[in-house]
């Protein structure tokens, strides 16, 4: 069983709120996603939401169910113990992008040079030590699906992709943006 502890900030009623003067991200929209999971999970009974505001638009998250919560939560846990023991080829804002195209089933070929391009102005030294110098999205996606990791929908020939769908899907079926 997990243990879930911690601190929540800018919870607002039941609503978190967090305001960036950055452009939105992927990776704060991830961040405030756990956290309303946590939310959620840990304090049942509420319909809880996010809401995360920066440059260029906003995001609204949840409510989500608390048995959803929990699971996903339980599922985000262990690929970040899996994380800590071997590389993830996982990158949030080329992730992301991939899962939006995928869950618009759209074809990856066609957004190829756009999701490349993300990942160019992802890359840095971290994931060049694990991925190689230079490392294109194609070395990123060169290493295949795993079938333990794999959920219903989200299989793709990638790891990458698999696990882009895995952890952005739910957000993105979760999420209005303006």
């Amino acid at each position: 069983e997990m243990v879930l502890a911690g601190t929540v900030p800018k919870v607002h009623g039941s609503t978190i709120v967090r305001v960036t003067y950055s452009f939105l991200s992927a990776k704060q929209r991830l961040q405030t996603w756990i956290e309303l999971l946590a939310l959620t999970a840990g304090l049942p009974g509420r319909e809880w939401r996010a809401a995360v505001i920066g440059r260029g638009g906003s995001s609204t998250l949840g409510p989500v169910e608390q048995e959803l919560a929990a699971s996903l939560l339980t599922e985000l846990a262990e690929l970040r113990r899996t994380g800590l023991c071997e590389p993830l080829p996982f990158s949030p804002k080329t992730s992301a992008e991939y899962a939006r195209i995928r869950a618009d089933g759209k074809s990856v070929e066609l957004y190829s040079k756009k999701l490349e391009g993300i990942w160019l102005t992802e890359r840095d030294r971290a994931y060049e030590s694990f991925f190689g110098p230079k490392a294109g999205l194609a070395e990123l996606m060169r290493q295949p699906s795993l079938t333990n990791e794999e959920r219903p929908g989200t299989a793709e020939p990638s790891r990458f992709g698999t696990l882009a769908r895995r952890i952005y899907e739910p957000l993105l079926a979760a999420e209005t943006t303006r």
